[in-house]
């Protein structure tokens, strides 16, 4: 089964069976085969996070059609196919494939109807950046993002000022979030079951693997879980500049700690900073930001601490740095990174 998803994109994923399920209702056996399917397949995650993105957080709007559409589908119905229509005194004479052709017709003009009844979305605009790409978008309210590697970020094309600012993220983040004072309107990043509220300030979400980290430059945020059945309000967790919360979202667990906001954004300046970073971590980043795949040989070396500044367009001063302090080989063949011998 793990063969046909090479090949899949994101509308192959969102329409696949056995992935709708794993986004819904995953069980063990699916998460195992996911996480083994992503970890061997790095450069499928961008791919499947939009997917489980979409799917997690698809919404419809209803949308009633006038008399006018109305009576139009049913011109179309009835100008599709003349005999269609069929009076009492030709009964007899109408042949078994013009019946067909009127059922036909019906159900696709019936379609329709249902289609523009309930199942119009509204228009959005979804930017995706590649391994190593960074991109910076400017929102309908003039709020700035910029989008890390490997990253979608998806928002309604035309934001209505009596609704909440909204935008959807799979990846990584910065956001400068214009202040609306005289309406006070929210602004909110939804990240998978994390909702991170905001009313004008600086910070940066990285949504990947199950687990979204958040890291408040300046202002405040409020987050809010949206995978439970508690109040909102008083499960809402507020921040404060120089703080990072990190949500996982298979045990349901928030953890709160103080850091250096400026080492989570530094990649926007093309720069990363690891401060006391372990190994396994960094061989995350690399391959969720590069799309590589990472093989630690010695399993013992996943935990050791790596302090360093790197440009983050050149990947092999960091492999070449990487060598030096562990005194281990880290090698590069095509896209597969080896640390050990």
């Amino acid at each position: 089964m793990k063969h046909k998803y090479l090949h899949y994109t994101a509308e192959d994923f969102i329409l696949d069976e056995a992935f709708q399920q794993w986004v819904q209702q995953p069980s063990g056996e699916q998460q195992a085969f996911w996480e083994q399917f992503l970890h061997r397949h790095p450069e499928k995650r961008a791919a499947v996070e939009e997917a489980r993105h979409f799917l997690r957080s698809l919404a419809f709007r209803k949308v009633t059609p006038t008399a006018q559409e109305y009576h139009t589908v049913l011109q179309n119905i009835e100008a599709g196919h003349p005999k269609a229509v069929i009076s009492a005194n030709h009964f007899r004479k109408a042949s078994f494939w013009q019946w067909q052709a009127a059922a036909a017709l019906f159900l696709v003009g019936l379609g329709t109807l249902i289609y523009l009844w309930w199942v119009v979305p509204a228009q959005t605009v979804t930017w995706q950046t590649a391994y190593g790409e960074k991109k910076e978008i400017m929102l309908p309210d003039s709020s700035v993002v910029v989008l890390n590697a490997n990253s979608t970020l998806r928002y309604a094309a035309a934001w209505d000022d009596r609704q909440p600012r909204e935008v959807w993220l799979a990846g990584e983040a910065f956001f400068e979030v214009k202040k609306k004072p005289v309406t006070s309107q929210q602004f909110l990043v939804h990240a998978s079951t994390l909702e991170v509220e905001v009313l004008g300030t600086s910070f940066n979400v990285n949504h990947r693997r199950d687990k979204t980290q958040v890291v408040l430059n300046t202002g405040k945020i409020r987050l809010h879980r949206t995978d439970t059945d508690r109040d909102p309000q008083n499960d809402a967790l507020v921040m404060q500049p120089g703080q990072m919360v990190e949500y996982f979202e298979q045990e349901k667990k928030l953890v709160q700690k103080t850091v250096n906001p400026a080492a989570y954004s530094s990649w926007q300046e093309n720069v990363l900073i690891f401060e006391g970073t372990c190994i396994s971590a960094i061989a995350q980043r690399l391959e969720d930001t590069y799309g590589f795949r990472v093989v630690i040989q010695d399993p013992s070396l996943a935990d050791t601490k790596f302090t360093a500044t790197i440009p983050t367009d050149r990947v092999e001063t960091l492999l070449s740095l990487l060598s030096e302090l562990l005194g281990v080989p880290v090698t590069q063949t095509g896209r597969t990174v080896t640390i050990g011998k």
